[in-house]
């Protein structure tokens, strides 16, 4: 054979070689580029040659798709909440989802923005919530596993709104800790609370500071407190339990093994109230901090008091 037509036979066969070998690539490109939407031809114009790690891309391809965090499932559940309800997102949430504390006073939720924030910590101080804003919070604690503290102070509940903290109380077990302070609860809601903490067993702090109970109510919320074996902080300062709320505070100490801290403190108690203390505190192993300042006892109940802490065989 003619060497002419040796050449153009050679030139052919590498042609067609050439043509095949690139075209594996591009075939394996364009494959890839249909299951990963982020790579663009573009990317892969380099893929010319035969050596491609053929394994390496496959378990490239298999990989799954990144499942969203923590933080972003938060965000995109609270967003698509806001929009439901057409409330505005509030920021400082969205900056910091999973943030231990979340303050957000004086900013003027109201009941369907209350609705919308269901965060691990919720700080809902003084925003004028009222009956419908229970409501509302309720609903909140009743679908939400992942809040477990939640600051209601200065929102003008009264004893008709007590049912709705009740319910969370009895039915879901999460909550560990629950500020009612600065509203308006009196006796009725005490009574319903003591109910409801004789049962529950996960609460670990209580603050029903600066409300409206007197000696009545705060029998009856001691009583709970009795049959109580997880609350470990309560705060019942400055309210109205008197002699009376004490000594059922001391009877529910002698009983009580998880009490940790009690505050009384402004309670309009007497020498009477202290000694009533003073009889119980011996058989208590568990209290650690007792706050009676600002009341109307005087040396005499403070000395008798002291004198049974000195006695108890826990005393420091």
């Amino acid at each position: 054979m003619p060497a002419s037509r040796k050449d153009t036979a050679a030139s052919r066969q590498m042609v067609s070689e050439r043509k095949t070998v690139s075209r594996k690539p591009r075939d394996e490109a364009l494959f890839m580029t249909e299951l990963d939407n982020v790579r663009k031809d573009s990317d892969l114009s380099g893929l010319t040659s035969p050596d491609i790690d053929l394994e390496k891309d496959d378990e490239e391809k298999e990989e799954p798709r990144r499942k969203l965090g923590a933080d972003e499932i938060k965000v995109k559940l609270y967003r698509r909440e806001c929009r439901q309800l057409d409330v505005t997102p509030v920021g400082a949430y969205l900056r910091s989802p999973s943030s231990p504390v979340l303050c957000i006073k004086h900013y003027s939720l109201g009941p369907r923005g209350a609705r919308a924030l269901a965060v691990p910590l919720m700080n809902l101080s003084n925003n004028s919530l009222g009956s419908a804003g229970a409501g509302a919070v309720e609903k909140i604690l009743m679908q939400n596993n992942l809040i477990h503290s939640v600051t209601l102070s200065g929102n003008h509940f009264k004893d008709v709104d007590v049912d709705h903290f009740a319910l969370v109380l009895n039915e879901r077990k999460v909550l560990k800790s629950l500020n009612l302070s600065h509203n308006e609860f009196g006796d009725i809601a005490a009574s319903v609370l003591g109910q409801a903490l004789a049962t529950n067993d996960t609460l670990e702090s209580l603050d029903l500071s600066w409300n409206h109970i007197r000696p009545k109510g705060g029998k009856s919320l001691m009583a709970g407190i009795k049959e109580n074996v997880g609350l470990k902080r309560l705060s019942v300062a400055n309210n109205g339990l008197g002699d009376e709320g004490c000594g059922a505070a001391a009877m529910a100490i002698s009983s009580n093994s998880s009490l940790l801290e009690l505050d009384m403190s402004g309670n309009r108690i007497t020498n009477t109230g202290l000694l009533a203390f003073a009889s119980q505190i011996k058989t208590n192993e568990t209290l650690q901090v007792l706050k009676l300042g600002n009341n109307l006892a005087t040396g005499l109940g403070a000395q008798a008091l002291g004198e049974a802490i000195l006695e108890s065989e826990t005393s420091a």
